[in-house]
C-alpha cells in the first residue's frame, strides 16, 4: 500500500477500504515479528476516522459531494470540498502550499500541475481500475517521467464538424480534403468548404498530420524546449498545403466563435470547433456531425486538455485520499456523471463508450490519441508567432513555407534571449 513515508507508516486495510495511515513505533521489531510469522496486533482504539480537504472545480461540487458522502459513509472519514473555478485552483494552492496548508486532494488541469510536481508538491497515485482503461491522451497528459501523478476524470480536444447537407463523408487524408473543398464550395453561395479559425491551435490537427510538431521529446516522454518543430519538414508541409487550400476554395478568415456562426447560417460546411459548443450547435437546428481528423503522412492528434485529481505531498492522510480518488471519484458512476456537466469527454474507455451522447463521444474518439498541450512554460513564446504565421498565409502577405520558417525564428529568439 502506497504511503508518503512508507518506513515510517502503516496503512490498515478493513473490508477493502484503506483505514487511516498508523505510525510504526518500532519499525525493526515489526520487520522481526513479521519475517518470523508473528501475528502483528494492532489496537483498534488507535484506527479512528479522520477528514479529508479537497479543493475542485466548482461546476462538479454537487456530484463530489455525493461520492464523498458515500466515502464517509462507508469509512467515517468526513471530506470537506471547497468549490472554486477550476482555473484558479494552481495559484491558490501554490500560495497554500508554501504556507503549509494546502488540501489533500485538489482538481487540475493537466498544463496547471507539471510546475508543482517539479518541486515536489503532489504524490504518485494509482488508479482504482486496470490503467489500461484510461484514454491515452488523459493518461500521458498527467503522467510525469513515467509516473503517474493524476488520475484524469475528463479531457477535451477539437474535432472536426460538418453538415450532412453539404458533405457526404471526410476523405481520410488531408489533401483529399483540400480537393474536396473546391467541390463543396462551388454549392455555397459566399462560402466556403472548410474553415479552420485563424490559430494554431485549431491549425495542429493539421500540422501533425503531416508530421510537424511544436517541441520535441525527451527519452522520458518530457518535452524538450530546445527541439522547435515549427521549422521542420512537416511543419512546412502543412503551412504549404494551407497556402494551397487557398487556391482550391474562398475562405473566411475568423476566431471559433465566427466559425461556428458561418457554420450556423450555412455559410461553410465543415469547420474545426471542440465540445464547448455542443450546446449552441444543437440549438441552431442546423444538423451537423462530429469526426474525427484526416491522417496525412500519420495520425493526426489534436492538442488535449486533461483534468485529473491529485493528492497533496503534504496530506496528513494519502491512503485514505488514494482510497477516495480510486473507488469514489473515479469510478465509472463518477466519471459517468461529470461529463454532461463538464461538455468534456470521460477519461476511463469504457465510461466513454457507454455516453449516450453520440456528438460528445465522437469528440472523445477524435482526441483519443490526441497530444497533451505542452507543459512548458516556452509554450508562452510559441503561440504568437505561430498566429502570426497563419494569418499572414492567410491574408496573402507571405508563402506559407516563409511565414513558418519566420515564425520559427521567432519562437527561437524568445526562448532562448
Amino acid at each position: 500500500v502506497y504511503a508518503a513515508r512508507p518506513d515510517q507508516a502503516l496503512a490498515v486495510i478493513r473490508d477493502g477500504i484503506i483505514q487511516p495511515l498508523l505510525p510504526i513505533d518500532n519499525r525493526n521489531q515489526l520487520l522481526e515479528d513479521v519475517t518470523n510469522g508473528q501475528d502483528v496486533i494492532l489496537p483498534t482504539t488507535e484506527i479512528s476516522p479522520g477528514s479529508l480537504t479537497m479543493w475542485a472545480d466548482d461546476r462538479l461540487l454537487p456530484v463530489l459531494q455525493e461520492f464523498a458522502a458515500r466515502f464517509e459513509n462507508d469509512t467515517g472519514i468526513k471530506v470537506d470540498i471547497t468549490a472554486m473555478p477550476l482555473f484558479e485552483i494552481d495559484e491558490n494552492y501554490a500560495v497554500a502550499a508554501q504556507a503549509g496548508d494546502a488540501p489533500d486532494i485538489v482538481t487540475l488541469p493537466h498544463a496547471d500541475m507539471y510546475q508543482l510536481v517539479t518541486t515536489g508538491s503532489f504524490l504518485p497515485v494509482e488508479t482504482g481500475f486496470d490503467p489500461g482503461l484510461l484514454v491515452p491522451a488523459a493518461r500521458q497528459a498527467f503522467t510525469y517521467k513515467g509516473v503517474l501523478y493524476g488520475v484524469p476524470y475528463a479531457y477535451d480536444n477539437l474535432a472536426l464538424i460538418s453538415n450532412p447537407e453539404f458533405v457526404g463523408g471526410i476523405p481520410p487524408t488531408w489533401t483529399e480534403l483540400r480537393s474536396y473543398t473546391a467541390e463543396l464550395a462551388a454549392g455555397i453561395d459566399s462560402g466556403a468548404g472548410l474553415m479552420i479559425p485563424a490559430d494554431g491551435y485549431y491549425f495542429y490537427p493539421v500540422q501533425s498530420a503531416f508530421g510537424g510538431y511544436i517541441f520535441g521529446s525527451f527519452g522520458d516522454g518530457t518535452f524538450n524546449p530546445q527541439d522547435l518543430g515549427m521549422g521542420s519538414d512537416g511543419s512546412l508541409a502543412s503551412a504549404a498545403w494551407l497556402a494551397d487550400l487557398l487556391d482550391s476554395q474562398p475562405y473566411l478568415i475568423g476566431d471559433e466563435n465566427q466559425a461556428v456562426q458561418y457554420f450556423a447560417e450555412r455559410r461553410v460546411a465543415m469547420i474545426i470547433s471542440g465540445p464547448w459548443y455542443l450546446q449552441h450547435l444543437r440549438e441552431t437546428g442546423v444538423p451537423f456531425q462530429v469526426n474525427s481528423f484526416p491522417n496525412e503522412g500519420q495520425a493526426s492528434q489534436p492538442f488535449v486538455g486533461a483534468y485529473g485529481f491529485l493528492i497533496s505531498a503534504s496530506s496528513q492522510d494519502p491512503g485514505a485520499a488514494q482510497s477516495l480518488i480510486s473507488n469514489y471519484l473515479t469510478s465509472f458512476d463518477a466519471m459517468f456523471a461529470y461529463a454532461p456537466i463538464l461538455a468534456a469527454a470521460p477519461a476511463r474507455q469504457d465510461v466513454l463508450e457507454s455516453l449516450a451522447d453520440a456528438e460528445l463521444r465522437a469528440f472523445g474518439i477524435a482526441g483519443w490519441s490526441g497530444l497533451p498541450i505542452p507543459n512548458l512554460p516556452e509554450m508562452a513564446s510559441v503561440w504568437g508567432p505561430w498566429t502570426d504565421a497563419l494569418l499572414a498565409i492567410l491574408d496573402g502577405q507571405r508563402p506559407g513555407q516563409d511565414a513558418f520558417f519566420s515564425a520559427a525564428e521567432q519562437i527561437s529568439k524568445l526562448i532562448n534571449q
